[in-house]
């Protein structure tokens, strides 16, 4: 947790003390508890700040109570705006709801396998990997260990590019049932190559003083977003003629992943492999890197992967999935490792 820095406690108690007047003005009974000082604030955090908004929001005009909305959020730290917005713009009936917010923001980190049951769901958005390479959305719900993986994806398709490399008269063009086929195909590349292939433990200590096993598998999925704001990385599909290759790959650091048509069906690699171009480049959005003899540099994920296994990355031509082939071993799980680690805060392995 976040310590708060209270060294203007003299600024904020001014400040509080005026805003709190300016409100009385506007209220009629003049009952409120948005009057107390940051010291007293102070003394109430953390672990008296759920009792302490209940008191607030119990005598409080919610439309005054906004005037304090930057102070209170400064208080609480970290607490954020958006939160404390829905305190004072939702009403009551929201109350425990938010309340169970700022008690899931709050926890204290998990020493016991009662602690652990009893959490609400770690979760995280937008995680990009120590390695510099992908970005993906992670949770993990201790009431049944499932830890969830999602690429948010949004879909951009092409007609054909260069219609002479490929010898045809006018681009191929898409049509809607063609994109939607093509968008099943890609999903159901993705999970049956990616999907709950290695799964990782913990121990924790039980009741009884005995340690607990947790055994989590990550499932690993594509959500197609709206719009390219939303999106974790956007794909510009290119169609081309059946059997083809135009080559695809993945933006370093940002969200362009180019594929064709044909990047949902095998292809030979390296004289003696077959692989989906998709599936191949899905790795990198992870945020694993290439593994192939001619990748021309260290893998993204080396370091990594020596970290978190002690294993060093192979750089070699063969069947694994970030080389040539499909096959997905445990050191390509190592950025949903890193980020299950960093959102629970505990060591699994």
């Amino acid at each position: 947790m976040q310590r708060v820095n209270w060294q203007c406690d003299a600024e904020m108690d001014d400040r509080l003390k005026k805003q709190s007047q300016s409100s009385e003005k506007k209220q009629s009974d003049g009952k409120h508890s948005l009057g107390k000082t940051a010291k007293e604030a102070k003394s109430q955090y953390p672990q008296k700040q759920e009792e302490f908004i209940k008191k607030m929001l119990s005598n409080t005009d919610f439309k005054s109570a906004s005037l304090l909305l930057s102070p209170i959020s400064q208080l609480f730290n970290p607490l954020n705006q958006n939160l404390l917005n829905k305190i004072f713009t939702q009403g009551p009936k929201e109350i425990s709801q938010i309340l169970e917010s700022l008690r899931c923001s709050s926890k204290q980190s998990v020493k016991s396998f009662e602690e652990y049951t009893s959490h609400c769901k770690y979760e995280t958005s937008n995680l990009s990997p120590s390695t510099g390479l992908g970005k993906f959305d992670i949770s993990h719900d201790p009431k049944n260990s499932a830890t969830t993986v999602a690429v948010k994806v949004f879909y951009e398709f092409e007609p054909t590019r260069n219609i002479k490399e490929y010898g045809i008269e006018e681009p191929l063009k898409w049509n809607e049932k063609e994109k939607e086929e093509w968008k099943k195909r890609y999903f159901n590349a993705i999970t049956s190559a990616w999907s709950k292939k290695f799964s990782f433990s913990v121990e924790l200590i039980g009741k009884d003083g005995n340690p607990v096993k947790i055994v989590t598998t990550p499932q690993i999925s594509v959500l197609e977003s709206s719009s390219k704001s939303d999106s974790h990385f956007y794909l510009v599909v290119e169609k081309i003629p059946k059997d083809e290759f135009a080559g695809s790959s993945v933006q370093i650091g940002g969200q362009h992943v180019k594929l064709d048509s044909e990047d949902t069906k095998k292809t030979s690699k390296c004289g003696k492999y077959e692989q989906r171009g998709a599936v191949h480049e899905f790795g990198h959005m992870l945020g694993i890197g290439d593994e192939y003899r001619d990748s021309g540099f260290n893998p993204h994920h080396a370091d990594l992967t020596e970290s978190l296994f002690q294993t060093k990355v192979e750089v070699k031509d063969d069947q694994r999935v970030m080389s040539c082939g499909e096959e997905v071993n445990i050191l390509h799980y190592s950025t949903i490792l890193e980020a299950l680690r960093k959102i629970t805060n505990l060591e699994w392995k």
